[in-house]
């Protein structure tokens, strides 16, 4: 399974044939059927693997970190987003997501799983800045809509820099924030955003 997880990282999803990942776990394609009973399977199984390394790797750099600012935690995140060892996560899972949405997609958990296994280790940080639960869980989900959608739009069209720089940004108002919160209290420069 962890051959076949390595080709899907290496590789990616789109076009993907049982000839293919036999050969890149070198064994034939009717042994591949036999001990996984379809081509499917063998893909959800070896997503399954590659899902668990991408958490893994993922949540060490945005599990909330002592004496660190969550925004410092975030900066140094979505710099690690764009180094060699993330890159295949990004890919594959991106490949994903568009899938999954396709409806009758054997997939489509995936979506769920997507924003269900981020926000809590988001939230947390939210919460170690001094945040209430709620407010933290709103930052959360912000913070993940912001990266998902920088990550997609830097994919579609190779422009870096641009979303790079747009992410600065996003921090420089995380950190802003802060320095409200603590002026005027812990909770007083979030309560007062539009609902």
């Amino acid at each position: 399974m962890n051959q076949a997880a390595d080709y899907l990282l290496e590789r990616g999803l789109v076009g993907l044939s049982l000839r293919e990942l036999a050969t890149a776990v070198n064994v034939s394609p009717r042994m591949l059927v036999h001990h996984f009973g379809s081509r499917g399977e063998l893909i959800l199984l070896a997503l399954r693997e590659a899902r668990a390394r991408q958490r893994e790797a993922f949540e060490e750099h945005l599990a909330p970190q002592t004496e660190r600012r969550y925004a410092d935690v975030l900066a140094d995140t979505w710099h690690w987003f764009g180094s060699d060892e993330a890159r295949p996560y990004l890919r594959l899972f991106g490949q994903l997501h568009a899938l999954a949405a396709v409806p009758g997609s054997p997939h489509a958990e995936f979506l769920r799983e997507s924003v269900l296994d981020w926000l809590p280790i988001v939230k947390d940080g939210f919460v170690a800045d001094g945040l209430d639960q709620a407010t933290a869980l709103e930052m959360a989900t912000l913070t993940l809509a912001v990266v998902r959608g920088l990550l997609q739009d830097g994919n579609a069209i190779g422009d870096q820099q641009r979303t790079s720089t747009a992410f600065r940004r996003y921090v420089s108002l995380l950190r802003l924030t802060e320095r409200n919160k603590s002026d005027d209290g812990p909770q007083s420069a979030l309560r007062h955003s539009p609902r």
